[in-house]
């Protein structure tokens, strides 16, 4: 009963959080984020994922990245919030998207890594593709909460984009389908995708065997889509928003090496700022050797 209503005075505060001006309603996202690193809320995660990562680091450094970590994420939820009910002209004011892609008869893939900003981003490109008259559609894992999965749902879809839920075994044959229709799918790859078909054991920053889906690599290879990388990063503004061009010679004839290639993209962009990647969830636990546990 206590952790039901901690969560629901936690909506509250999130809800009115949205409602509050920009400057205060960060200042109190960071405040929230600083009482869920400090009692603990997957903070053993965060620290054992910057220990893989970043093995070289000073533990002073990383202590620094876990606590902006949590106080940027601590602001996007509050960002979303606003966001939900934010006009289409404030909305694209606020996320600046600093080169329009060009939209052609081909389909595109929009790969985003696991930035705490991601679903703000997926915002922000559902109404470009909409304003070119591109189906958006994303890929999702249900949540077990009613309130966020509602609350997540009516964000991502706000423009007209379509999710498409990962516990659906008729995913993949949707996806190509929407692809070939010349859709606009947006990606985020970089998780631990267990053991499945799909998965291979490739390096992730100082993992040399990350459990990697190929998927993306597939997708491209049967739909004939580009693929583009996708980033961003929270300011004191809103959020400044990147687009690289078309990845050249992707996909190519491995898969596995597909797979390496847009690992370390995104462990680059990662290095930037660190701390503005979702270091929340358990990226690093399927190892190889049934026997291991990298969290035990």
């Amino acid at each position: 009963m206590f952790k039901k209503n901690l969560i629901l005075l936690g909506i509250q505060i999130v809800i009115f959080l949205g409602r509050l001006p920009l400057s205060i309603r960060r200042k109190l996202g960071a405040y929230i984020g600083d009482i869920c690193r400090i009692i603990g809320i997957r903070r053993k995660i965060v620290e054992r994922n910057l220990s893989l990562a970043f093995p070289k680091m000073s533990e002073q450094e990383k202590k620094t990245i876990l606590r902006r970590n949590y106080q940027i994420y601590g602001m996007v939820i509050s960002d979303e919030f606003a966001l939900l009910s934010m006009s289409q002209k404030k909305m694209v004011e606020w996320l600046k998207l600093d080169t329009i892609p060009k939209f052609s008869k081909k389909p595109i893939i929009f790969c985003l890594p696991h930035f705490c900003a991601a679903s703000i981003i997926g915002l922000r490109l559902s109404l470009l593709c909409k304003k070119y008259t591109q189906r958006a559609f994303f890929h999702y894992k249900p949540m077990h909460n009613a309130f966020w999965e509602q609350f997540y749902h009516d964000l991502r879809t706000k423009y007209g984009a379509t999710g498409m839920p990962a516990n659906d075994s008729n995913t993949m044959r949707k996806l190509v389908h929407n692809l070939k229709q010349k859709g606009c799918f947006l990606y985020l790859p970089d998780i631990d995708t267990k053991r499945h078909k799909s998965t291979v054991f490739v390096p992730f920053f100082s993992v040399a065997e990350s459990a990697t889906t190929t998927n993306l690599s597939r997708l491209a290879k049967i739909t004939g889509a580009s693929v583009r990388i996708l980033t961003a990063r929270i300011t004191d503004t809103g959020y400044d928003l990147h687009i690289d061009p078309p990845l050249s010679k992707f996909p190519g004839s491995d898969l596995t090496e597909d797979t390496k290639r847009i690992n370390q993209i995104i462990a680059d962009y990662v290095h930037v700022d660190p701390a503005q990647y979702f270091w929340l969830h358990r990226r690093f636990k399927t190892h190889p050797d049934r026997t291991k546990n990298r969290y035990a």
